[in-house]
């Protein structure tokens, strides 16, 4: 019984441990890892992903890491799953090979890849795989002389595939593992070299050399001079492209300038076609030695010496070109009467119409009815491919005005065409500067909107604001003399400094600003312009006039720091109170003997400050005093003193005075009147004067003798 009874504590304690106990913490993650090398026994460089098994799922992974080794944790609980595991070597030209496991050569058919349990019961999992060793492959770059060429780069492309190296000091250049099959090549032009092109076939293995070598030969060139096969006249803006025959490799290409002429440099030792275009539509395209230049069927190549310039002339075929639907139409011509394509024109009334002019300088336009400003300007062709930096056509609102306001509208009535909308455009020039902040001379971005005025003081032209990098800018402006006025804003963190006017030549005036001369075509580079944000009064301002009642007077606005673009508010003031607002104040009566101040207030865009000009005394009015007097009692007078002025109520005191004696000191005016008792007083006829002391509005006066009886 004892033996029986300790079992059954034992087996108890054991059961309470088995309840009690924490269960066993499953694993979550699992370490993955690799080591790829290939058959050379190299280390690969390249990426890992991990792909569901399910057929389309997507592929996502990790770089292989220095010494070819791969590694990294899956959790197993986010992720659960049976993937495929890929791995991509970028040492071998991209080849891909999936997992297979017992085979370190792995399989290039997803199919045979081994699935990986990556769920519940995952285990890490380490594993060597081995890329088979594709072709290696090397070659030299020489010039045609047979002597190296260094630092070129050299390409190659398969199906878009592709890669680039540059040639060593011994011309050699090395791409390393590449894939089987055919490979273009190209050169391109380095120094005094033009490019070259050319092909290779890669076998599945070993070492491959490029035979024969590229050969590059010092740059040649061709030029020529394109025009109308029947008139002869020079054709501007065609295009000119030169390919290689046979692949038809871009090599260059050129538009013709305003005379027709053209250059393509850097052109090198292939066979090459030349084909000439024009985008304008009036005249066919051509190849330069005939055949068909959408198929090249009959084309007939040309090949280039060494550092030559070849001519190649062009006389092209015109053509009709389609008129479109339209109501309004028009010509676009230089100022030699000469047709010019490739204008746009447009309307800031209606942002959707636009047309190019044709070769015949000709554009259409279909609208609604309306009214309608029309801007005819360079659409970049001239600019990017004639002029280059130097200016372009000036910009003109039809018929030939520099700004929109002065743009003539043109009216469309339905079913009433309109034709014969013509305009002439002529070169601009440029005029061109930078803008600094005074004081500092570093560059900054400014947003600026110029004013250009002619020599009459007018407005000729404006600029909507532009950011300037560099704080550099550039004006295109019609031939002529011009004055320049700028107005500037430059953002400095999250706040926006603004800048006073300033004339071109750092002045604050019209008439001393700087003139500049441009004639057409012409860039004309000027002194920097510093501008400053400090706004103050340099010159009170100033009142004159007849300070009196009833007279005028005026305010000046005194000078200020920036006068050009400054507003000026004039206020008057007698001491704290208004009195009025104006360049001019009529004097008032409250104001007599008091001080008047002008106070201008001058803003200049947001920039405010404030001036007054030093008071001016009013001139206090005249008085007068009368009175009447009466004797009722012996001895006893009665006066009454009355004291007027015109505007202001006279106040302070009078005084009394018998003859030449005084009876009666300080009476005080109450409105201006006065009622004084006088006692004592001798009898018979007497005579008496009041005397007004004047006051702050009011000058002194004495009254006319006044008789009195005296009981």
């Amino acid at each position: 019984m004892t033996s029986r009874r300790a079992w059954s504590v034992l087996l108890g304690l054991v059961l309470a441990l088995a309840v009690f106990a924490p269960p066993a913490q499953a694993v979550t993650t699992v370490t993955l890892s690799a080591h790829v090398t290939n058959s050379d026994g190299l280390d690969q460089a390249g990426s890992v992903c991990l792909e569901l098994a399910a057929p389309g799922s997507s592929c996502g992974g990790t770089n292989l890491t220095s010494g070819g080794v791969w590694s990294r944790t899956w959790d197993v609980d986010a992720n659960p799953g049976s993937y495929l595991i890929r791995v991509t070597s970028s040492t071998m030209d991209g080849h891909t090979r999936w997992y297979v496991a017992g085979d370190n050569a792995g399989t290039t058919d997803r199919s045979a890849a081994t699935p990986v349990n990556l769920g519940p019961g995952a285990v890490d999992l380490h594993f060597d795989m081995v890329m088979p060793a594709i072709a290696k492959v090397t070659g030299t770059l020489l010039d045609n002389h047979g002597a190296p060429v260094a630092g070129a780069h050299v390409g190659r492309n398969q199906s878009g595939h592709q890669t680039s190296v540059i040639t060593q000091a011994d011309g050699s250049y090395d791409f390393g593992y590449v894939r089987a099959g055919a490979h273009s090549l190209s050169v391109s032009p380095v120094g005094d070299y033009a490019g070259t092109s050319g092909s290779m076939t890669v076998p599945a293995s070993g070492a491959y050399v490029v035979d024969p070598p590229l050969v590059v030969q010092k740059a040649a060139s061709i030029h020529g001079h394109v025009t109308d096969s029947v008139s002869g006249a020079p054709l501007p803006l065609v295009e000119v492209q030169v390919f290689t025959a046979g692949s038809h490799t871009y090599q260059g290409s050129a538009y013709t300038d305003l005379n027709g002429d053209y250059r393509i440099n850097q052109l090198g030792n292939q066979d090459l076609v030349a084909r000439f275009s024009d985008e304008f539509g009036g005249y066919a395209s051509q190849l330069s030695g005939g055949g068909d230049p959408v198929t090249w069927v009959g084309e007939v190549p040309f090949t280039l010496a060494a550092d030559t310039d070849t001519a190649k002339n062009m006389g092209l075929t015109a053509m009709s070109p389609a008129v479109p639907t339209h109501n309004l139409s028009g010509t676009v011509t230089d100022d030699g009467g000469h047709p010019l394509p490739g204008i746009a024109v447009t309307s800031p009334d209606d942002q959707s119409l636009y047309d190019v002019t044709d070769r015949l300088g000709h554009w259409y336009l279909d609208t609604p009815p309306g009214s309608y400003r029309l801007q005819l300007r360079d659409d970049n062709r001239w600019g990017t491919y004639v002029f280059g930096t130097g200016p372009s056509w000036f910009p003109e609102f039809y018929p030939d005005a520099a700004m929109e306001a002065a743009g003539l509208p043109v009216t469309v009535v339905a079913g009433v065409p309109q034709s014969g909308l013509d305009v002439t455009l002529g070169r601009g020039a440029y005029i061109q500067g930078a803008v600094r902040e005074t004081g500092d001379p570093s560059p900054a971005n400014f947003s600026t909107h110029w004013s250009v005025y002619g020599t009459n003081g007018q407005v000729a032209l404006e600029q909507d604001p532009g950011y300037f990098s560099g704080a550099s800018y550039s004006v295109l402006v019609r031939p002529g003399t011009w004055r320049l006025l700028l107005r500037s804003q430059r953002f400095v963190v999250s706040s926006t400094v603004d800048y006073l006017p300033r004339w071109l030549g750092d002045t604050d005036s019209f008439e001393a600003a700087t003139q500049v001369t441009v004639a057409a075509g012409d860039t004309v580079t000027v002194a920097d312009t510093h501008v400053g944000s400090s706004f103050a009064v340099v010159a009170s301002p100033a009142v004159s006039g007849t300070p009196a009642v009833g007279g005028v007077l005026t305010a000046s606005t005194g000078t200020w720091s920036t006068m050009t673009g400054t507003r000026y508010d004039v206020t008057w003031w007698r001491g704290p109170t208004q009195v009025g607002s104006g360049a001019t104040y009529q004097v008032a009566a409250a104001d007599a003997g008091d001080a008047v101040r002008a106070r201008v207030v001058a803003t200049n865009g947001s920039h405010t400050a404030t001036a007054d000009s030093a008071p001016v005394t009013i001139a206090r009015v005249a008085s007068a005093v009368t009175g009447r007097g009466t004797s009722r009692k012996a001895g006893a007078v009665k006066l009454t003193v009355t004291v007027s002025a015109a505007g202001p109520t006279p106040a302070g005191t009078l005084t009394i005075k018998r003859g030449a004696r005084v009876v009666k000191r300080d009476v005080v005016l109450v409105g201006g009147r006065a009622v004084v008792t006088l006692k004592r007083q001798p009898s018979g006829v007497r005579r008496f004067t009041a005397s007004y002391s004047g006051a702050a509005q009011t000058l002194p006066a004495t009254s006319a003798s006044i008789r009195v009886k005296v009981r």
